[in-house]
């Protein structure tokens, strides 16, 4: 199946230029999901209920508001260790703490998509092993200093 149009239930704007690296028309449209893992959910079924959820919420607002019918695709992607998750870190404390959790180790990350047209829904997660070199804390605090931990 070619779909010619999505729109993009996310406001990541890592998502959007990957759209458009593969050609892919979309428009950003809000999907407002709270982020927050339930108790006895494994990371695994955490990152694909938040990516059902986006879908769906993007689906919502495409009804809502009249908008021409096409496929809503949701995305989310965490990091985990030994059950922990890390998400996008909110300050630079968090971004360190996580910098320091993952220095000299390795950790998987889940990456989870679904498109919905509202009849048909689809799913996929991708895991990911990244292992990271040891990290001195002068080079987490460096880094943490730039804005490029806060939005991975």
């Amino acid at each position: 199946m070619i779909i010619m149009f999505i729109y993009l239930a996310s406001q990541s704007p890592r998502r959007s230029e990957l759209l458009t690296q593969i050609d892919v028309q979309h428009s950003v449209i809000s999907a407002s999901v709270a982020e927050v893992k339930q108790t006895l959910e494994t990371p695994m079924e955490y990152v694909q209920r938040l990516a059902l959820a986006k879908a769906q919420a993007g689906l919502a607002y495409v009804i809502k508001n009249a908008m021409p019918a096409a496929p809503v695709l949701g995305a989310d992607t965490l990091g985990f260790v030994a059950e922990r998750v890390f998400e996008k870190p909110a300050n630079k404390d968090e971004a360190v703490d996580m910098l320091l959790a993952l220095s000299g180790r390795s950790h998987d990350i889940l990456s989870a998509v679904t498109i919905t047209n509202g009849r048909q829904t689809w799913s996929d997660v991708a895991v990911t092993q990244v292992t990271f070199r040891s990290l001195s804390r002068i080079e987490i605090n460096d880094y943490c200093d730039s804005e490029e931990p806060y939005d991975k």
